[in-house]
């Protein structure tokens, strides 16, 4: 009989046997074929782990099983690595403006909540580096390494949303109704979502042969990117529904910046939970392996978010005298920490300024 796993790389490789421009052309006696280099190749691969694994015609299951789960530990290595190098540049082009807007008064909520947002990625990150890229660590070092991981991990993912559900709350000017909403939201997301999670967590195994190799491994937490992404979702549309309202009032490129940049950050965010659970649901041996990326990348447009609503206090705190010809979107402090979106009347330079420091 032969086997499932080399008759899917024979089917493979006929496929990719066509007629196109850039083949190469051989004759036959049955007349002349064009085969594309792709096919070339992935032929020439089907043999060579054929005979490397199997001595045979018959390609080892296990061997496949091994073959991707390699694969999916270089994709991991490649993902940390270039989320530790964005990280590192990221924070050097915007040490500027935290120093500017949040070193200036530490102690408020607002500096708190940017200070763990953007500092606790430096250390889960570099933390999972260790595990995923050294060679001495026990098996058991190598369990409670990503177990530390993990809830660093969900920890920063549950700061950033917070970051984003208020940023959601101020622009629908702090009412109540929707504080109750996004309340029971979050509370709805979150459980199932440490359920989730410490389901994954606990399903770890690791064996320590030159390093981490994970042996056991759930992948229940897609159901967790998936809640991600319906709240996501939720928040976006309700971003939508107030830049339709503001927008109609109002053509400032304050404005307009501030849902573009809504908007355009959640398309980014959904794209890497989609990626996380098709690659959970189609290579379940792969697992999440953008799960660094994605915790990277919302912890820099979270940053982003609160840089974008410091600036803006800062430019209404230096606005010179109020006008009546420019209405604008503007962020009004009062006795909490938080801050308030309103369509009011400004002064022009404030806005002005801060559209041109960006």
């Amino acid at each position: 009989m032969v086997n499932p796993h080399l008759s899917t790389l024979s089917a493979l490789t006929v496929l990719t046997i066509h007629h196109v421009p850039s083949s190469i052309t051989h004759g036959t006696p049955g007349g002349r074929v064009q085969v594309n280099f792709l096919g070339v190749l992935m032929w020439a691969h089907a043999i060579a782990v054929t005979c490397l694994h199997s001595r045979a015609t018959v390609f080892s299951a296990r061997a496949m099983s091994q073959a991707l789960r390699d694969v999916g530990a270089e994709l991991v290595r490649a993902g940390l690595i270039h989320s530790a190098s964005l990280q590192v540049y990221d924070y050097f082009c915007t040490l500027d403006r935290e120093v500017e807007l949040i070193w200036s008064n530490p102690s408020t909520l607002a500096s708190w909540m940017f200070f763990l947002n953007r500092y606790l990625p430096f250390f889960d990150t570099f933390l999972n580096i260790v595990v995923n890229f050294s060679t001495s660590l026990s098996a058991e070092q190598c369990l409670i390494q990503t177990k530390i991981v993990i809830w660093f991990m969900f920890v920063g993912m549950v700061i950033s949303e917070v970051i984003l559900m208020l940023r959601t709350y101020a622009v629908w000017e702090r009412r109540k109704s929707i504080l109750l909403f996004f309340a029971i939201l979050t509370l709805t997301i979150m459980v199932p979502s440490i359920v989730f999670t410490w389901k994954e967590a606990d399903s770890l195994r690791f064996v320590s042969i030159n390093g981490c190799h994970a042996t056991e491994a759930s992948n229940i937490i897609f159901l967790a990117y998936c809640l991600l992404a319906g709240y996501e979702t939720i928040l976006a549309v309700f971003i939508v529904i107030k830049a339709f309202q503001h927008l109609r009032q109002t053509r400032d490129p304050w404005v307009a910046k501030l849902y573009k940049d809504g908007i355009l950050f959640y398309f980014f965010l959904l794209a890497l939970s989609c990626g996380n659970i098709l690659s959970s649901v189609v290579a379940p041996i792969l697992g999440p392996w953008l799960e660094t990326p994605q915790r990277v990348v919302h912890s820099l447009l979270c940053n982003r978010v609160l840089f974008f609503i410091l600036q803006g206090s800062a430019s209404r705190r230096r606005a010179v005298a109020p006008v009546t010809t420019a209405v604008e979107l503007d962020i009004i402090s009062d006795d909490s920490e938080l801050p308030v979106f309103a369509l009011s009347r400004f002064s022009e330079t404030s806005s002005t300024a801060y559209c041109h420091h960006n």
